[in-house]
């Protein structure tokens, strides 16, 4: 049965941050049953965001043996809407003139969702080994946020990481049979977390490198070119795919306010050059075309050549995600050879230990 949305009152949504805490342990210790504050999305408008309160499923038993709760968010349109089922609860809070739709929800059913947003793929080892990435994603922004947080994703928020890419991408629960047998992947490598050097990882990954690993600062400057980010070729080398994007100069010029006379792609640092001086790192210029609606640059690795008939610049690369860290694609190969998670997890995070966590 779905319930009809309900108005929501001023008084329900005029909090301002703080609300929930980032992050909340549980009287039995279990990392794993830990809560956290996940911003789904910040909107300006309130009429863009609604809540069905109990969400559009009734209850339904998880592969524990408990009661999974829903709960329901519709984002409106000009078009259409679009409705997202999350688990545990969503709250909306306002600050500054902005509405930030939050989630509450445990560690494990966040590690969950997000296994079945960044990946198709079943094989057991792999989906194993990225669930001990994205629950030490979760781990170490807990320690930055308490013990450094300049080190932290968010360092000045409320919530402890976000639904986009920028931390890992989040949708709810797509389907609930894949949720299920998402929770039942992350119960078997329970509790583990990546370190290096009494610390844990830095969470890199992607869905493929284009067949070459790279290192961490050649993609986003500043960043620390950890021993364990190594250069190295990659098996997922056997099943790259190209791609295209092609960018009016018109439309480019008014993404980036001036001018293009001439792109260049630089690599090693990986930058984008327009006419000749303008250096855009990857990571800028893909906020900013995802920004614009125009098509996506899908990796650092890519030539670019200008189409005088169109005035058009046409980008054509490899790969897709930044290509740091662990390769979805290539780890899957790993495992589909017999490797199992730890070695998956050597391979990418050199020299890498595991370690079980509690609170």
């Amino acid at each position: 049965m779905i319930c009809c949305p309900r108005a929501l009152s001023a008084a329900e949504v005029e909090r301002p941050f703080p609300s929930a805490p980032y992050f909340s342990p549980v009287p039995s210790g279990s990392f794993d049953d830990a809560l956290i504050s996940v911003l789904i999305d910040k909107k300006k408008y309130l009429s863009e965001i609604r809540i069905i309160p109990g969400g559009s499923f009734s209850d339904t038993e998880t592969a524990s043996g408990k009661v999974f709760r829903y709960s329901t968010a519709v984002f409106s349109g000009r078009e259409k809407n679009s409705r997202f089922d999350f688990p545990g609860e969503l709250e909306l809070v306002s600050s500054g003139g902005w509405h930030y739709l939050i989630n509450r929800v445990a560690v494990k059913d966040y590690i969950a969702c997000v296994l079945i947003s960044e990946m198709e793929s079943e094989e057991p080892e792999l989906v194993r080994a990225l669930t001990v990435l994205i629950r030490t994603l979760v781990f170490k922004e807990i320690s930055d946020k308490n013990a450094n947080p300049a080190r932290a994703r968010h360092p000045h928020e409320n919530y402890l990481i976000c639904a986009r890419t920028h931390c890992a991408s989040y949708r709810g629960v797509v389907s609930r049979a894949r949720y299920l047998k998402a929770l039942r992947s992350v119960n078997s490598a329970a509790s583990e977390v990546l370190f290096y050097g009494g610390r844990p990882v830095q969470c890199l990954y992607s869905s493929s490198c284009g067949g070459r690993v790279k290192k961490a600062s050649d993609v986003y400057p500043g960043a620390a070119s950890e021993v364990y980010f190594e250069e190295k070729e990659c098996p997922c080398r056997s099943s790259v795919r190209s791609w295209k994007s092609v960018y009016r100069r018109k439309a480019l010029g008014r993404v980036l306010g001036f001018g293009v006379e001439s792109v260049e792609a630089a690599s090693k640092p990986f930058r984008v050059v327009f006419n000749g001086k303008v250096r855009h790192t990857f990571d800028e210029f893909i906020s900013d075309i995802e920004k614009s609606g125009l098509p996506r640059l899908k990796s650092p690795d890519f030539n670019v050549s200008y189409d005088d008939k169109s005035d058009s610049f046409v980008f054509e690369g490899v790969g897709l995600g930044h290509g740091v860290g662990l390769c979805i694609a290539g780890a899957r190969s790993m495992a589909a050879a017999g490797n199992g998670y730890k070695k998956i997890l050597n391979y990418y995070y050199k020299s890498c230990i595991l370690k079980p966590v509690d609170l």
